[in-house]
């Protein structure tokens, strides 16, 4: 089994950067970054993220340049949008690559529960 955070669009970027979600800066305690310009500082900001040893891999979902978007059709942040644009979603995907469950706020003890069943 291996799990993996996957460090996408920051719901809560540091002032003067906007929330994708509120559209205005919002702003939290565990805020600690600004949004990411670009892939290399994304990446970065994910290598940086406290998971206490939880997690087997750290990934970050792509960010293409303003150039690239023109070029490649405005892929950005692929797999947020793709899989849903939220900002602690949970997904527990099985070898086959079948979805076992999805959670649109990560819970953990109903994910337990679910591993607890495979």
């Amino acid at each position: 089994m291996v799990f993996a955070l996957v460090y996408v669009i920051d719901p809560h970027p540091l002032a003067p950067d906007p929330s994708p979600y509120a559209g205005e800066v919002w702003e939290f305690e565990y805020s600690k970054f600004r949004q990411a310009r670009s892939f290399a500082e994304r990446l970065h900001f994910a290598n940086n993220v406290s998971t206490d040893g939880v997690y087997d891999e750290v990934l970050a979902d792509d960010l293409a340049s303003p150039t690239d978007r023109l070029l490649d059709g405005g892929k950005s942040n692929e797999l947020w949008c793709s899989w849903g644009p939220a900002p602690n979603a949970a997904w527990l995907i099985a070898s086959n690559g079948t979805v076992v469950l999805a959670q649109s706020w990560f819970n953990a003890d109903e994910l337990n529960a679910t591993l607890q069943r495979l």
